[in-house]
């Protein structure tokens, strides 16, 4: 069997498909949805629905619903039997129609309860802070950064998958989120008050980021630009962007 699968998570009880998920690594996510941690991370409609089986004492069943020979194909089936689902009546607990997770609808009550789940947590405390980026730094290790970037550069070798981006991006840039982006941008920086805080909050960035930064760092971020403006090549390049970019403001200023 491929590992690259669309599987979905069987009731019991009525032996209809509750949730439709994709898998890179085989039969071992679609299991992991039943371990403890994955039960005490998952607080949306499906951690539900497997916490009410666990109380129980019933497992899920899994059902394979559709193999791909490669993890760029597993997008498009997903949301396509989630639209399958739906429309045959399956009561799935999915909250997106799939793919990467975009194209989530949350109801007023969904952003309330959520916002008083996070409301009170200490995430935001430096401790915290603190906590996460140690466990980040371990986590990626060279070995998955090395992974990561074959990855990245295998799909943008993928004509297909570019050509799939850019009429998606295409189609959902229209005239009218442009005009609407504008207005909005005019109307900020139109704004005293809020230009201000705009730039206030962009310098208190600039000054946390630099001092973040060690020597050595630094460093190599100087030497890096000033490689860049010695070739002539980038120089023009940039240069002819930055000057396309102010032109089009001082057309598009009212």
């Amino acid at each position: 069997m491929s590992k690259f699968l669309v599987y979905g998570l069987v009731d019991p009880r009525t032996l209809l498909v509750r949730y439709v998920g994709k898998s890179q690594s085989g039969l071992d996510r679609p299991r992991a949805h039943g371990t403890p941690a994955t039960l005490r991370r998952n607080r949306f409609h499906c951690g539900n629905w497997l916490r009410e089986l666990a109380a129980l004492g019933l497992k899920y069943e899994i059902a394979v619903l559709e193999t791909c020979s490669s993890k760029f194909e597993l997008s498009a089936a997903e949301c396509w039997w989630i639209s399958y689902g739906r429309a045959c009546g399956w009561p799935l607990t999915n909250l997106t129609d799939g793919g990467d997770g975009n194209g989530r609808v949350e109801t007023p009550d969904m952003r309330r309860r959520r916002s008083e789940a996070y409301r009170g947590r200490d995430f935001l405390a430096p401790e915290a802070r603190a906590r996460q980026a140690a466990s980040a730094r371990a986590w990626w290790t060279p070995e998955r950064r090395a992974a990561a970037r074959d990855d990245a550069l295998e799909r943008a070798a993928d004509p297909e998958l570019r050509r799939r981006i850019s009429e998606r991006t295409r189609a959902s840039v229209t005239d009218e989120h442009r005009e609407a982006a504008s207005e909005r941008i005019r109307r900020t920086w139109s704004n005293p008050e809020s230009r201000a805080r705009m730039m206030a909050g962009r310098s208190e960035r600039a000054r946390a980021a630099a001092s973040s930064r060690s020597r050595e760092t630094r460093a190599k971020l100087s030497a890096a630009a000033l490689a860049r403006w010695a070739d002539p090549v980038a120089r023009t390049r940039y240069v002819a962007a930055l000057t396309g970019r102010r032109w089009t403001r001082r057309k598009a200023a009212p």
